[in-house]
Parts: C-alpha cells; structure tokens; sequence
C-alpha cells in the first residue's frame, strides 16, 4: 500500500476542479450539499452497485467523496478569485 495515494486523488480533484473553473462552471451551496448523496443514490440504485454488497457500498461512498471534493474546491477556487477582486477595488 502506498502513501501516495491519498495525494494522487488530491491531485486528480484539484486537477479536475481547475478545468470546471477555466471553463466557466461554478459550484452553489446546493450542489455542495446533495451532490455526494446524490453521488450515492446513483452509484448504488441506479447503476446497480447495490447489488456488489459491501463492495458496492464502499465504491459508492468513495464516489461520492470524490464528487463532493471536486465541488467543494471548485467553491474554494471561485471564492478565493471573488477575493482577489474584491482586494482589487
């Protein structure tokens, strides 16, 4: 088991949070709230994850950490360029 795993899936977030920010999309208060449980109920209904038992579970739950992770540095992105140009005033 490796260390760097933690860190990899830190970058691969900041990495596909930076994209969404340079293409324009922006994260909301409501998206930050329900797209992990959101995340969850399609990974395990949906998409039959459900049915893998535990397994399943524990995909599902790291999913929608990952969904949520992206949202929530996409949030921190946006707030910190609204405070460089609120600085800038």
């Amino acid at each position: 088991v490796s260390a760097d795993g933690p860190l990899n899936l830190f970058n691969a977030v900041s990495v596909a949070a930076e994209d969404w920010f340079r293409e324009g999309r922006r994260a909301s208060l409501l998206q930050l709230l329900f797209v992990g449980p959101l995340s969850i109920v399609r990974d395990l209904f949906l998409k039959g994850g459900i049915l893998e038992g535990k397994t399943g579970v524990v995909l599902a739950t790291l999913g929608a950490f990952y969904s949520f992770s992206k949202q929530a540095k996409l949030w921190e992105l946006q707030r910190a360029k609204s405070a460089v140009r609120k600085s800038d005033e």
